[in-house]
């Protein structure tokens, strides 16, 4: 399968891959690919966790999360062949754009709680929330994607102490074991940014951002309307007896909070607005969203050499 794809754009490299934007060369459709290398994986024993990524990926069907559309390996990589959404990421667009209107926050952020309540229900915690971790499609609409740190927990604890550091919640930098209710923290984090083009809890060194958020020191931008104000100060709430999304009435909470009044729930859900955010694109091959980076180096084997580990992948 691997040559029926051509590699088009590299978008980025990490500890374990990298992440292009390939052509299917039989159809013309271009997409998303997550390639892991086989190496690496063995070498920091991060194979079982690929294998649940590729499991849980093939599963999620739902209207606001990335879902796999086909998977195949090499002798150097695993490769995800995901949808290719054309807007690139909420970083991205608030990086152009400056920060956004309430108006147009609520309409990204209503999507996203209804893609985390999702996740929830079937017991999935994401863990990894950013504007990194959100993509706009051709329609305007976003998607949650980056599902390396989801985990499924249920309504149990885990402890591993992970995501990136200006969105996690207090009881995960504690290292006391959290639950789904670190998502709405990291909920409540981007919506701040967006709204202010910062987070609340920022500073140059981790360990800074880790004291910030530890004391919840963090200060209300005065261009927030009150309503906004409020919904965040319940969701940057310490006290996990009283941070919304975590209460009695779980996610009704945030739905039924002021600053979501008249939110159209079923209409969101059916993509049945006209997106105040619909990205311009000339043609399918249009990449003006994506910036490229050097291409990745890694030990290319002519022959795979891990046969036995993948298995039955």
């Amino acid at each position: 399968m691997n040559d029926d794809f051509e590699v088009i754009r590299i978008l980025n490299s990490g500890t374990f891959g990298y992440v292009s934007i390939v052509r299917r060369i039989s159809t013309n459709v271009y997409y998303c690919r997550k390639s892991l290398s086989k190496r690496d994986l063995i070498q920091t024993n991060k194979v079982n966790d690929a294998r649940k990524e590729k499991k849980l990926l093939g599963s999620l069907r739902f209207a606001f999360t990335i879902h796999l559309k086909h998977f195949y390996h090499d002798s150097c990589c695993l490769h995800f062949i995901l949808p290719l959404l054309v807007g690139g990421d909420l970083f991205g667009y608030l990086k152009t754009h400056g920060r956004l209107h309430e108006r147009l926050t609520k309409f990204i952020a209503a999507q996203i709680l209804l893609a985390l309540e999702y996740l929830h229900i079937i017991g999935l915690i994401h863990r990894d929330l950013k504007l990194e971790s959100i993509l706009i499609d051709h329609e305007g609409y976003v998607k949650i994607t980056n599902f390396g740190m989801c985990k499924l927990i249920n309504h149990n604890r885990t402890y591993t102490i992970c995501g990136t550091a200006e969105y996690m919640a207090p009881e995960v930098i504690a290292n006391k074991g959290y639950g789904l209710a670190a998502d709405w923290w990291s909920f409540g984090i981007l919506i701040y940014e967006l709204c202010n083009g910062l987070t609340p809890f920022f500073a140059d060194e981790t360990i800074q951002i880790f004291n910030l958020i530890a004391h919840c020191d963090y200060a209300i931008p005065v261009h927030f309307s009150s309503t906004l104000s409020d919904l965040i100060t319940k969701l940057l709430q310490p006290d996990l007896t009283k941070r919304f999304g975590n209460l009695q009435k779980g996610v009704e909470d945030i739905k039924n909070h002021f600053w979501f009044r008249d939110m159209p729930w079923l209409s969101i859900i059916n993509k049945d607005i006209i997106s105040p955010m619909i990205p311009f694109i000339a043609d399918k091959s249009d990449m003006q969203f994506f910036a490229p980076t050097p291409e990745p180096s890694f030990v290319v084997d002519n022959i795979d050499l891990f046969t036995n580990e993948f298995q039955n992948f």
